[in-house]
């Protein structure tokens, strides 16, 4: 059972220290968070192997440089396994590792959550984007100018039109959280 399961792999330091790739399960649940290294796609398909229960992938804070085709499978992995994705309203999600986010079948997030494009100008993650959401991200995300160097958190706005989400960006519930 994935319950206590936490797998760590690579390490990663940006403005903050960033842990391991962490995934903990909870059910039908899988919670997602660190830095993705090549190591990472192959820990998450044998994990999604070993727990076919799996239907909901929610992304937590996962930010700075990563490994672009570990990503990119990540998030082929999961399309294909019909998996929806999530962000909380304490999800930041940066570079590519917004692309395991746009693999879900469904995609919903929670007022607060913070989408960083940065790097998606790299050709590899732009094929990637139009892919799974459709032409509409690439401009959304822009890609003409969220280059290494620029760093540019989405607005509400900003997702609501992008065609990140499959579902209209959902509010806060009344004490403040999300409910995961």
């Amino acid at each position: 059972m994935l319950g206590a399961l936490a797998m760590m792999t690579g390490c990663g330091v940006r403005a903050r220290v960033l842990p391991r790739t962490s995934f903990t399960g909870t059910g039908n649940r899988l919670l997602m968070s660190g830095r993705i290294t090549a190591r990472t796609a192959d820990d998450f398909a044998t994990i999604l192997a070993q727990n076919p229960q799996i239907t909901e992938i929610f992304v937590q804070d996962m930010g700075g440089r990563h490994d672009v085709a570990a990503a990119i499978a990540m998030g082929m992995r999961v399309r294909a396994g019909g998996l929806s994705t999530h962000l909380q309203s304490d999800s930041r999600v940066a570079g590519a590792a917004i692309a395991p986010f746009l693999g879900g079948v469904t995609r919903e997030a929670v007022a607060g959550a913070q989408i960083v494009p940065v790097g998606w100008d790299d050709p590899a993650l732009a094929a990637f984007a139009a892919r799974m959401a459709g032409p509409a991200t690439q401009s959304a995300f822009g890609l003409r100018n969220a280059g290494a160097d620029r760093i540019h958190a989405l607005s509400e706005t900003e997702v609501s039109q992008s065609g990140l989400l499959t579902a209209p960006l959902r509010p806060l519930n009344t004490e403040g959280r999300t409910d995961v």
